[in-house]
């Protein structure tokens, strides 16, 4: 007794049909797009952050005062440099000037927070 092999057919499954247009469409939509692409948009002024707007941060936990500064750090990573420049200043006067008036945990926490930011900026030639 022979068994009888199916030959497989190069079609997708039925219910997969619906999806066959995509490829038309995607091929479409780049025919109608210009060659270049709008670069992403770019931060030119510094935001203003939680150090901007208020008088004293809170420095109960390294947490809150992590919460708080985080913008400054997450600056730190802007192509722009006046936002860059910006940032690194705030955190200057908060972190240096105002050592003495920090908890040491809170000082270990924000500078393992800052270490990689500032890390990646040092092999930027900018």
């Amino acid at each position: 007794r022979e068994k009888k092999t199916k030959k497989v057919a190069k079609r997708m499954d039925s219910s997969l049909n619906w999806m066959s247009g995509w490829a038309k469409l995607k091929t479409e939509q780049e025919q109608l797009r210009p060659a270049e692409v709008e670069p992403a948009m770019a931060v030119v002024e510094p935001p203003t952050t939680m150090v901007d707007a208020l008088e004293e941060l809170p420095t109960g936990t390294p947490e809150i005062f992590l919460a708080y500064i985080q913008r400054d750090i997450n600056c730190l990573a802007e192509e722009s440099l006046s936002v860059r420049l910006t940032s690194l200043q705030k955190l200057q006067r908060l972190l240096v000037q105002q050592v003495e008036s920090l908890a040491t945990d809170i000082i270990d926490a924000v500078m393992d927070a800052l270490l990689k930011p500032l890390l990646k900026r040092m092999k930027d030639r900018s």
